[in-house]
């Protein structure tokens, strides 16, 4: 534990650096649409585009509230049918990684969140995956 009164870390200061990932990406995702809920209820649908981005919405948000949010992220496949899923938003501060059991059916999601930096760590079991081509047609099966 750092005490209250000890000096920043030494890198606090320094300017933003351009993002570098490296290391095999992964289309996987892309074109599929998952519907999930969390141990506590909360449900939420991942579209994921064509593109490299995603769409992230609570099922059972209240009418008028924001839109939901179009995020770049980053997939790695990390064996036939587990995805390890990151995203950023950077002027929140707000770091999500997933990993999506396609095959197990379920979602573990470790998160930090605003306002208060708090984490977020959880399960979920996933309701619905369905996949839809670059142009929107859904894809069978």
């Amino acid at each position: 534990m750092t005490s209250p009164d000890a000096a920043p870390h030494p890198t606090a200061s320094l300017p933003p650096q351009e993002d570098h990932v490296d290391g095999p990406s992964s289309t996987a995702l892309a074109g599929a649409v998952l519907e999930y809920r969390y141990t506590r209820g909360t449900r939420y649908r991942l579209s994921f585009d064509h593109d490299g981005h995603v769409t992230f919405a609570e099922l059972d948000a209240a009418p008028g509230g924001l839109p939901a949010p179009v995020l770049d992220y980053r997939a790695r496949e990390l064996r036939p049918g587990l995805v390890l899923v990151h995203w950023i938003v950077k002027p929140a501060a707000i770091h999500v990684t997933l990993a999506v059991d396609l095959t197990a059916g379920t979602v573990y999601a470790a998160a930090m969140m605003p306002p208060n930096r708090w984490e977020f760590w959880d399960s979920g079991v996933i309701d619905s995956v369905t996949r839809v081509a670059a142009d929107g047609t859904p894809l069978p099966g």
